[in-house]
């Protein structure tokens, strides 16, 4: 018996999701604002950070990205202090030219020094301090003499074993080392621990996210239309999930098709746009019945594309999992269109006796409609036709 119905489903909308993003950041402000650096002991700061959750995506690169100075403020100790404006140098009342000494570099997570930013790290003539300035307002008794701008600069990790440490859960810390320290001795003109750092920096995570749909759990809900999406970045939630690919298809994302209709769904990854050896599979709920598996179709575009149809009932729900072929993962264009019931004659999207009562109207009024084998005219084999599917259900 051949029985051909077209109906038009208002209720099964096409809609298309964009390509999911490849890559995103995560920022983190890790700053020393006016911080005591202590004349000749060095002083560390730990500057903490959340470590990156692996939960998220796969981590690329870490950078971190700085800028600062250092304030270098003076006291007057034990006599007057003399200022030569023609030699441009501090000088005590014996007329000795002092010298400075000043470090910062940057350490990584495990202590290691990594980059400097001073260009000149080692002493610093007092010749070249500004001439005697008024007092500074913040810190009374003491000047200003000089402020030397940190080197801006970027210092980034790419490397798995330089990316190990900034993840995992809790708190990582990356370090800035400052010290300032008076180079010769002097009784009149010293350095103070009131001296100060300011560091500004940003840790910057670059990563490719896992889809929104990784965990069969989270599966992005659907009905009939064409979904881009992708494996890439993706896990695995029940390890081999499908009958059809062996123990090959490890990596998977997920769909909810919520049937807008009772009648038959029909799945398939055969699109120009899908771009690896995928299979599809069914299941009645996340780990468990399988319902229906496919590895290869023979599709115009690629014969590695899948296709997959099944049963299915109004208003329930169904879990469809695209993975790849012996692990292969990519992007992919999922297609799902639904045959109704040819029992349900009125397309209302459910199979009861009003199908039957508009059937008999039809057929009694010899309408076109009623030609539901498509033999070309409406007769007594339409109507037994009608009534074997109708009694059948779907």
């Amino acid at each position: 018996m051949s029985f051909v119905k077209s109906l038009t489903l208002s209720a099964c909308v096409v809609a298309t999701l964009a390509w999911p993003a490849q890559s995103q950041v995560i920022t983190q402000q890790l700053n020393l604002i006016d911080r005591q650096v202590s004349p000749g002991s060095p002083r560390v700061f730990d500057l903490p950070f959340s470590r990156f959750n692996a939960a998220l995506g796969t981590l690329n690169s870490v950078s971190w990205s700085y800028s600062g100075n250092l304030q270098y403020l003076f006291r007057a100790v034990g006599g007057p202090r003399v200022f030569n404006g023609e030699s441009g140098t501090f000088e005590d009342s014996f007329g000795e030219v002092q010298w400075f000494n000043r470090q910062v570099f940057l350490r990584d997570t495990t202590g290691a020094q990594i980059a400097n930013p001073f260009v000149d790290n080692g002493l610093l003539q007092a010749a070249a301090f500004l001439a005697p300035n008024a007092t500074t307002p913040n810190y009374p008794g003491y000047e200003l003499r000089r402020t030397d701008a940190l080197a801006a600069g970027t210092f980034t990790w790419n490397t798995p074993g330089g990316l190990a440490p900034f993840v995992g859960a809790g708190a990582g810390n990356v370090s800035v080392y400052a010290q300032i320290a008076q180079a010769t001795n002097d009784s009149q003109m010293q350095i103070d621990g009131l001296s100060r750092i300011n560091f500004t920096s940003t840790l910057t995570f670059n990563y490719t996210p896992r889809p929104a749909n990784d965990a069969c759990g989270s599966a992005t809900v659907i009905g009939t239309g064409v979904f881009n999406g992708t494996t890439t970045n993706a896990t695995s939630d029940f390890g081999n999930a499908s009958s059809c690919a062996g123990t090959n298809d490890t990596i998977d994302v997920w769909y909810r098709l919520v049937a807008p209709c009772t009648g038959t769904a029909t799945i398939t990854t055969c699109s120009a746009s899908t771009n690896f050896d995928t299979t599809l599979s069914v299941f009645s709920s996340c780990g468990g019945a399988e319902i229906v598996c496919n590895d290869d179709s023979v599709c115009s575009f690629n014969q590695f594309h899948s296709r997959a149809s099944f049963p299915v009932e109004l208003g329930t729900s169904y879990l469809v999992r695209v993975s790849g072929f012996n692990g292969a993962t990519g992007n992919f264009q999922l297609a799902v269109e639904l045959t109704p019931c040819p029992a349900d004659y009125n397309a209302d999207c459910t199979v009861d006796f009003f199908d039957y009562l508009d059937f008999a109207g039809d057929y009694a009024a010899e309408l076109p409609r009623a030609d539901v084998n498509a033999d070309g005219q409406t007769d007594f084999f339409d109507y037994l036709d009608f009534a074997a599917v109708f009694s059948g259900g779907c």
